[in-house]
């Protein structure tokens, strides 16, 4: 965007939206503004703070691309190529990577001149990148329901310097189910990924400590998706979290175990998990 004589020029499909009547070239220059300000794509930001149509943005940019509209809606998710750009940049770029051939790497956005997001999925996918162009609703909606927040699922340096050490706990302690001085971010992690759980429609969640690794996954649709890796280090507090919350015995570990977690979303609603347990 350049200014001319105090007024602003603007270029692609902002510059259509303008000239189209859809905002007015002050209300856009300082919807831009705003949107840098708040580090939005500016897509996004003219639905939601505008309320511009989806669908009228997305056909506007088809016209500058001289691309056609991409219908997500009859995409099948198990496509996204998951294995090819890592979650995090797909959570954070609001994009997808939806089909491949060759070396190119198609990529559903609603806006396709969001350079930053383009570059970070082809230095990322080490392949050349198309835009696809979608409505941006359908774009979240698909993210929303196959990704799960990345920083969601980050410890800071200080949650994983916890102490390790597991003390001794009585039977009282076992059925206290309320936070206690460092476990807190353990506390808050697992219902997190309850809560995302829901979200995404899993059926099932798959807590898995491994020698050297440690994963959380859910199964959507039937399949299972990886969500998270948490620190090794911290396998025996999920664990015993967990245990707590199912009414387990903590101090076992030799022998499977069943258990059921109930989590009260709000008054009227709750949730019940049934839990098993198998020895590693």
């Amino acid at each position: 965007m350049s200014v001319s004589n105090g007024l602003p020029k603007f270029t692609g499909f902002i510059r259509r939206l303008v000239e189209d009547g859809r905002m007015t070239a002050e209300n856009m220059q300082q919807a831009m503004l705003s949107a840098k300000k708040a580090q939005q794509d500016i897509v996004p930001y003219l639905i939601e703070n505008h309320k511009l149509s989806p669908q009228m943005i997305a056909e506007t940019i088809s016209l500058e691309f001289g691309e056609p509209v991409f219908d997500l809606s009859v995409y099948d998710s198990v496509q996204i190529l998951r294995d090819l750009v890592e979650d995090k940049l797909i959570t954070k770029h609001r994009v997808l990577p939806i089909y491949r051939r060759g070396n190119i790497l198609y990529i559903a956005t609603s806006n396709p001149t969001n350079m930053d997001a383009m570059d970070a999925i082809r230095f990322n996918s080490k392949m050349n990148i198309e835009a696809i162009i979608v409505e941006h609703p359908q774009l979240e909606k698909l993210i929303e329901q196959n990704f799960a927040q990345a920083d969601s699922f980050e410890f800071s340096d200080e949650d994983i310097d916890l102490d390790l050490e597991q003390g001794h706990q009585d039977s009282n302690d076992e059925e206290d189910d309320s936070p206690q001085g460092d476990e807190a971010p353990i506390v808050k992690y697992i219902n997190k990924l309850l809560i995302d759980a829901i979200r995404m429609g899993a059926s099932d969640l798959h807590f898995e400590p491994y020698e050297k690794s440690y994963r959380v996954r859910y199964r959507v649709d039937g399949v299972l998706r990886h969500i998270a890796s948490p620190p090794l280090q911290l396998a025996t507090r999920l664990a015993s979290r967990l245990k707590v919350m199912s009414q387990m015995d903590i101090s076992e570990k030799r022998v499977p175990q069943d258990g059921r977690i109930k989590l009260k979303l709000s008054k009227s609603k709750a949730i019940d998990f049934r839990v098993n347990s198998l020895p590693t």
